[in-house]
This record gives structure tokens, sequence and C-alpha cells, in this order.
């Protein structure tokens, strides 16, 4: 678990918080992981009936890390070997991609 992403589990309540309020819990890498090992641990617990994903700092989440993504050459490549890709369908996947695209030339001016 990382300290970004903080796991409560007092069953039957799993309560997940996103922890970096500084960015307004911008999602980074170390982030998405987190909330993965988080909802592993959440589902590994069978007294858990419900999971409540919360922000800390008053601010759920603002989505991506803008900062984070763009010193990155392309979130694309990690986009596409990440966990979720399998289950998106593949039209699911192209849609992103192409908005990612044009989310990247924004950022990047390519």
């Amino acid at each position: 678990m990382t300290d970004t992403v903080q796991v409560e589990i007092k069953a039957p309540l799993a309560t997940i918080t996103l922890n970096k309020p500084e960015r307004l819990n911008g999602l980074d890498f170390e982030m998405w992981e987190g909330i993965a090992d988080a909802c592993c641990r959440v589902e590994a617990t069978p007294e858990v009936r419900v999971a409540i994903l919360t922000g800390a700092g008053g601010c759920f989440c603002a989505g991506l890390d803008g900062t984070y993504w763009r010193e990155r050459e392309s979130w694309l490549d990690w986009e596409a070997q990440h966990a979720i890709a399998p289950l998106l369908s593949q039209d699911r996947r192209e849609g992103i991609r192409a908005a990612a695209e044009h989310r990247s030339a924004d950022f990047t001016g390519r």
C-alpha cells in the first residue's frame, strides 16, 4: 500500500482514501497501483459489504495529474499495458486512445 492511497477496513465497511491533496488527488502511476492494491485488499475481506472511495483535503479527485503525465514520454504505452485495458472492448480502447492522443498533443504541442 502506498501513502497516496489509504485503506481502512472496519467490516462491514471499507474506506479507500486518495491522499494527495496538494495535487487535488490527481492520479499518477503510484495512485493507480495503490487503488488496484486497495481493491484487492477489500475484495479479499469477505466481511466487507460496502466500500467507499473518497479523497483527502476536500477534493475527491481532479482526474489525471497533468504535471506527472506531461513529464512522461507517453502515458499511452502505460495505459495500453495497464490491467484495465483487457477489461475494455476494442472499440472503447480505441476511443480512449484517440482522446488521449488529442490530450497528449495539448500537453506536448505535438
